[in-house]
């Protein structure tokens, strides 16, 4: 008997799978870039010293060397699972930053360290997280692996970059 890979109903539930961890990661990276834009644009209009700006992208490189570890913990977990976690998780927190910042104009520049600390040290789980639910969807199907990495990148990199962090 030759496989010819998953079924109708595989194929459906695989595709909305991925449909929805697209949508997910989109929404997560759009509070993401909007908190960014908005950090970054305090920096140039002299609101936030230059220096938090160095400061966070060397926090943001340390944790890269920490990728390694993160990996080894999210082992454990289910990738679908730490990956829902993990977006639902900046949603929460890029909904709960933007109503302080609405709420509190004053606590702008502390609410957004706070939040890009946060983000920092969580980024890693979301990365890690995509590549491993990505191999497993490449377990099913190979070819899914390749649509769902080619619709995540581009659509974050659009709503990311064009979008998000323009308006922040």
């Amino acid at each position: 008997m030759v496989d010819s890979g998953p079924g109708p109903t595989a194929g459906r539930t695989l595709a909305r799978a991925r449909t929805l961890m697209i949508a997910g990661l989109v929404i997560s990276v759009l509070g993401n870039r909007l908190l960014d834009g908005t950090f970054n644009g305090l920096t140039a209009a002299g609101m936030v010293a230059a220096f938090a700006l160095v400061a966070m992208e060397s926090l943001n490189e340390i944790v890269v060397f920490t990728f390694p570890l993160y990996a080894k913990f999210l082992k454990r977990f289910s990738p679908d699972t730490a990956m829902i976690t993990s977006d639902l998780t900046e949603v929460v927190a890029s909904s709960i930053a933007i109503a302080v910042i609405l709420a509190k104009p004053s606590w702008t520049v502390g609410t957004l360290i706070v939040y890009l600390i946060f983000t920092t040290l969580l980024l890693p789980v979301t990365d890690i997280a995509e590549e491993f639910y990505g191999a497993k969807v490449a377990e099913v199907d190979p070819q899914a692996n390749l649509r769902f990495n080619a619709h995540l990148h581009s659509l974050l990199a659009f709503t990311g970059l064009v979008i998000a962090s323009p308006v922040g």
